[in-house]
């Protein structure tokens, strides 16, 4: 899956996961409760092709804070 990166947003700091060109329109994706970004594996190689694809882990999720 794409490379995990985290951000700082005051107190916490959320992870995401990112593919596509950095210029192309962006498609975040947000996962269901007790998963992660990960769940978008089946689509992001589809996606990635036309937008920019951020998937989150939500806070208290997967590697986020």
């Amino acid at each position: 899956m794409g490379d995990i990166r985290k951000v700082q947003v005051g107190d916490v700091r959320p992870a995401y996961r990112g593919w596509g060109a950095a210029d192309a329109p962006p498609a975040v994706l947000l996962h269901c409760l007790r998963e992660d970004g990960e769940d978008w594996r089946g689509v992001v190689g589809r996606l990635a092709t036309t937008h920019r694809v951020l998937a989150l882990d939500q806070r208290g999720h997967g590697r986020s804070d």
